[in-house]
């Protein structure tokens, strides 16, 4: 390597270039190196030790412009001012393009680095002619890139139709001294292992995860230290019907062979019965979507009394909470599928059903306080108030509007009476129905406006009493958003599932009370509800700070629910806190 003063000194950084492992070894690299020093000693340039790039990458066609080695390159070169040149044996040993090459060219010497070429003098340069010479170069580059592709594409297609495949050996396989032909790799029995379990897949007395599990644990991931497999990458194996006897091309090469020439690791039959029980398997859910599962509305809503404790202890609160129940499909193993939660900490289970009937048991043994309800009631006639002076203005635009209109139609009227153009009366004529139209609309919105009388309101209060006063039976009709918003403003503590598998909550708002009124349920009714604990008002932890996302005056939900005779329950959320 050339020896300078790095400090006095230009700086150059080199490329050497293989495209395959048969240049490798018939020592392309060294030569390309041998003609990059004797440039450099030439150049009189100083090569740093880390600007020295070497190895195997593509250069085809539209391969180049996110290429690892030329972005590390320029990154180097902004690092690095003192670089003046790039050292490359040849342009196809640079780009087999010449387009990206000519760009890479400007963006190097937007860089103020010039690409030298240290194989021939003559390329190196700013003239036509040299330029010209670069551009054959690296077109005979590309012509050549385009018939290697096309060879290689003619034989890979050749080799499916034979019988062989030219892609690397499939998992459970391993190469052979005749190209494309591969066989059943012995190591640690893999390939039997391989079959017993695909085939007992097939017959049905292997699900796909046991499957997974049991070739998990065989001799070649456990005494092979060999990476387990996911399931994701045990599906693709299952459904590649190259262990059934086939070989296939699905991207360049779109070839299907059922009689390939390897040994075949199970049957066609099998193969069909597999890829039809993979098709047929049920997705399982074991954590809440995004999006949020309507079918499991308890999601991260109830939570591990125990685990609970333990995570508080260690300081996880919010997201990291891991005492959450999620809801997801249980199977046992005999085709029967439950519903149920799960505690993401502990795995303890509750059936989904269960779950449903002891939340609702648990909301029935609430009624609203006295407090409470003068301030609903309170904040109900506000909302009334509001939205009557929101009718009266809106009374008010639409009277405007039917005034405006109804001058607007008598004009148009007139102005039609004085043209006698048919053309133009037409379009007149157009006009004048669209402006009754919407005169029309504008008379009907009115009337119902005005046709309004106080009843409406008696209407509303008994509705919104009736919706919070039963609440247990509304719950379950809420939509996921507004069943958080309800857990956190009257159930700040959550609910909670013991040991037992019973549920209890440990908190309710001052809005609500125990019952003591109506008549307490059976015991047969209370198999899932957990002792009486008694309760106490939010404190300032977490939970609560949360509320502060809530505070809304919702009443107004309530109302415009009550407007539309929808009978779903909207929940409103009140000005208390």
């Amino acid at each position: 390597m050339a020896k300078y003063n790095p400090l006095t000194q230009p700086w150059a950084i080199t490329a050497c270039r293989v495209s395959t492992p048969e240049q490798k070894e018939n020592h392309s690299l060294d030569s390309q190196a041998k003609s990059i020093l004797a440039a450099a000693n030439r150049l009189g340039v100083y090569i740093p030790d880390d600007g020295q790039w070497s190895g195997s990458a593509s250069s085809k066609c539209g391969k180049n412009v996110h290429r690892k080695d030329i972005q590390e390159m320029m990154d180097y070169c902004r690092k690095h001012k003192k670089v003046k040149y790039l050292l490359v044996s040849s342009p196809d040993r640079f780009m087999r393009s010449i387009q990206e090459a000519v760009y890479f060219e400007i963006e190097f010497k937007k860089l103020g680095v010039e690409i030298y070429y240290t194989d021939d003098e003559s390329l190196n340069g700013c003239d036509a002619m040299t330029k010209f010479r670069r551009i054959t170069k690296l077109f005979e580059a590309e012509v050549s890139n385009e018939e290697r592709t096309r060879k290689g594409l003619a034989n890979a297609e050749g080799s499916l139709k034979a019988g062989r495949t030219p892609y690397p050996p499939k998992f459970g396989y391993k190469r052979t001294f005749t190209p494309g032909m591969h066989v059943p790799n012995d190591d640690y029995d893999l390939a039997a292992t391989l079959s017993d379990i695909m085939a007992r897949i097939a017959d049905g007395f292997l699900s796909v995860s046991d499957g997974l599990k049991e070739l998990n644990q065989s001799d070649y991931f456990v005494c092979g230290g060999h990476a387990l497999y996911k399931m994701d990458k045990w599906k693709k194996v299952l459904n590649d019907p190259y262990y059934a006897g086939c070989v296939e091309g699905k991207k360049q090469v779109k070839v299907f062979n059922p009689n390939a020439l390897h040994q075949p690791l199970i049957t066609k039959e099998q193969h069909e019965r597999i890829v039809a029980i993979i098709s047929n398997r049920k997705k399982c859910h074991a954590a809440p979507r995004k999006s949020g599962n309507t079918h499991y509305p308890l999601n991260c809503i109830m939570l591990c009394e125990e685990c609970h404790k333990a995570e508080i202890a260690a300081g996880n609160i919010g997201i990291h909470d891991h005492s959450k129940f999620c809801g997801y499909v249980s199977s046992n193993g005999k085709g029967n599928q439950y519903d149920v939660y799960g505690c993401r900490r502990c795995h303890k289970r509750i059936s989904r059903e269960e779950a449903h009937a002891a939340i609702q048991e648990q909301i029935s043994q609430f009624d609203l306080s006295d407090d409470g309800r003068k301030r609903i009631l309170k904040q109900l006639e506000l909302v009334w108030k509001d939205e009557e002076r929101m009718r009266q203005t809106e009374i008010y635009q639409l009277t405007q509007r039917k005034s405006s209109l109804e001058a607007t139609k008598n004009e148009q009227v007139r102005t039609l009476c004085q043209i006698s153009d048919p053309e133009i009366r037409s379009e007149v004529e157009a006009a004048i129905k669209r402006t009754k139209e919407a005169l029309v609309d504008v008379v009907a919105r009115l009337n119902n406006l005005q046709n309004k009388v106080d009843v409406d309101k008696k209407d509303f209060m008994e509705f919104a009493l009736s919706l919070v006063d039963n609440l247990a039976d509304h719950f379950f009709d809420l939509t996921l958003e507004e069943t958080k918003r309800c857990e956190l403003l009257l159930f700040p503590g959550g609910f909670l599932v013991t040991s037992d598998k019973k549920v209890r909550t440990p908190q309710i708002s001052p809005f609500y009370r125990g019952r003591t009124t109506k008549k307490d349920l059976p015991k047969s009714e209370k198999s899932f509800m957990a002792g009486d604990e008694g309760f106490e008002p939010p404190n300032a932890g977490t939970r609560t700070q949360c509320l502060t996302t809530w505070r809304i005056p919702s009443a107004k939900l309530l109302y415009h629910t009550f407007s539309k005779k929808s009978s779903k329950f909207a929940f409103f959320m009140l000005q208390y806190y």
